[in-house]
C-alpha cells in the first residue's frame, strides 16, 4: 500500500505536462494491479483457514476444504421431516457450491448429518399457516427448513438463489 500511495501522491502532484506523467500512472496501475492481487490471495486464504477450523468441528470427520469454497451463513433453522411434520433443530451452513448441515454438540462441536448439492429453491410462500419455510432441492434429496422469522427465511432464500446464480455463472465461464 505505500508503494501505491507514493505513486499516487506524485501522479498527483506532477504536472500534466511532465514527461513522466504516462509511465507514472502506467506504473501506478500496475502496482494497483500487484496489490488487489495480494489482497484477494490474503482474502482466500483466510477463508480457507475458517473452512479448515470449522472442517475440525465436526464429527464424523467431513472434507469442507476445496478450492473455491467460501461459507456465507451459517444458522441453527429447523428441518420439517416430510412423513409427519416434526421440526428437528440443525445449523445448517451454506457454502457457495452445498450445504450441510448438522446437530449441535457441546462446545462448538457438530454431529454432521448431510451434505446437498443444491439445485434450486422454492420459497414456500405459506405453507401450514407458517410463513417462514423453504424447500432446498438437492440432488441427493430435498428438504423443507424453517427459519426462526420472515426476515431470516428472506435472507437464507437469498443467500442461496445468489450461490446458485453464482455456481452456474462460475460453470460457464469455466
Amino acid at each position: 500500500p505505500r508503494y501505491k500511495m507514493l505513486l499516487e501522491r506524485i501522479v498527483k502532484k506532477s504536472p500534466t505536462e511532465a514527461p513522466d506523467l504516462p509511465h507514472l500512472e502506467k506504473a501506478l496501475a500496475l502496482i494497483t494491479g500487484v496489490a488487489d492481487h495480494v489482497n484477494l490471495s490474503l482474502r482466500r486464504q483466510e477463508e480457507q483457514l475458517k473452512l479448515l477450523q470449522l472442517q475440525n468441528c465436526f464429527f464424523p470427520p467431513i472434507t469442507l476444504v476445496q478450492p473455491g469454497r467460501r461459507l456465507l451463513r451459517r444458522a441453527e433453522l429447523g428441518k420439517i421431516a416430510e412423513k409427519n411434520s416434526t421440526v428437528q433443530k440443525y445449523t445448517f451452513f451454506l457454502f457457495n457450491d452445498a450445504l450441510a448441515y448438522g446437530a449441535k454438540l457441546f462446545g462448538g462441536y457438530y454431529k454432521f448429518h448431510r451434505m446437498l448439492t443444491v439445485t434450486g429453491i422454492d420459497t414456500m410462500a405459506s405453507t401450514d399457516h407458517s410463513t417462514n419455510r423453504f424447500k432446498v432441492m438437492a440432488n441427493e434429496r430435498n428438504v423443507t427448513i424453517g427459519a426462526p422469522n420472515y426476515e431470516e427465511k428472506v435472507a437464507w432464500v437469498n443467500a442461496i438463489e445468489e450461490a446458485l446464480s453464482d455456481h452456474s455463472n462460475r460453470k460457464e465461464t469455466f
